[in-house]
């Protein structure tokens, strides 16, 4: 499990790269992602509030065409039900779809 007691910042510390991490709740492991520090890119902390079955962390990457690409790292508890992970994903989903035409939901 994800920690902050256990795993700080400076212990995952990869050089080049920016961390993002949403530490174990009662219904979750966490989620830690990397993106290289040269990347331009913003987190969607508005995209993230959504999500209130999973956990959710979502990245806008900046790209040198028109339209940004969005990426959504997820975490289902096993312990959640379907109908309303369901609707995490949809709410998610659309939203992104509005934002983005390129958009990828990733999880576990």
């Amino acid at each position: 499990k994800l920690d902050k007691d256990k795993h700080s910042n400076g212990s995952l510390k990869v050089d080049g790269f920016r961390i993002y991490r949403k530490d174990n709740t009662a219904t979750s492991g966490g989620l830690l992602v990397y993106i290289k520090s040269e990347i331009a890119h913003v987190r969607r902390c508005d995209l993230d509030e959504l999500c209130s079955s999973v956990e959710c962390l979502t990245l806008e990457i900046k790209l040198k065409q028109k339209q940004n690409a969005m990426l959504c790292f997820m975490y289902k508890n096993p312990k959640v039900k379907d109908e309303p992970f369901k609707s995490d994903f949809s709410s998610i989903n659309e939203k992104m779809c509005s934002a983005s035409s390129f958009h990828n939901i990733i999880g576990d």
